[in-house]
């Protein structure tokens, strides 16, 4: 098992490039289809480009990513080569199979591990992550934020039936005990 790093959900460690510098960054966003979602960002000589497969598609936007949760960084090697290069040789998965799940971690692994096996990047992340370490990490971080995004809504619905306890809501309850007025759970 590889070392266990500093948990990062729920901070920003977006790394900074300096001027002419180079970084391959995986960040941890939510999606709809993945509420903890791995995507690539190339940045260099101020572009940035990010690179997102959801399902059997890669999107390329110049936008920026939505609240990023966790980032790990990989800084290019010489600041070369430049980001359309290193698009021209983007790892793409193979496609054909049916995809039931997320595939978001095996392909950003596979996107810097084929970098840094091509010497593109260096091999340990600016944050001390080797490439050999890298999946667990991935995977890690993920299920740090998917059990914070489900303690999340665990009590938000906690917080929705505490409001609800006792108040005159106007529902359809034909019960007969209380004609316009919701029953409050015994618990209340």
């Amino acid at each position: 098992m590889g070392t266990i790093y500093q948990d990062t959900v729920d901070q920003d460690t977006t790394a900074r490039s300096s001027m002419g510098e180079g970084l391959i960054e995986a960040k941890l966003i939510s999606r709809e289809y993945c509420l903890s979602h791995w995507v690539i960002t190339f940045s260099q000589s101020g572009q940035c480009i990010n690179a997102d497969l959801s399902k059997d598609v890669i999107r390329y936007s110049r936008s920026p990513l939505p609240e990023v949760v966790s980032s790990i960084a990989f800084r290019i090697k010489d600041a070369k080569p430049p980001i359309d290069k290193l698009l021209e040789d983007l790892w793409l998965p193979f496609m054909e199979r049916s995809r039931e799940f997320c595939d978001c971690v095996q392909w950003v692994w596979g996107v810097i591990y084929n970098y840094s096996r091509l010497d593109y990047i260096e091999t340990v992340s600016t944050t001390g992550i080797s490439r050999d370490d890298l999946v667990e990490e991935l995977v890690r971080r993920q299920s740090n934020a998917l059990n914070g995004i489900e303690l999340g809504l665990a009590l938000s619905e906690i917080a929705c039936t505490e409001n609800y306890c006792g108040r005159d809501l106007r529902s359809n309850d034909r019960s007969g005990s209380h004609p316009g007025r919701a029953k409050s759970p015994s618990n209340c």
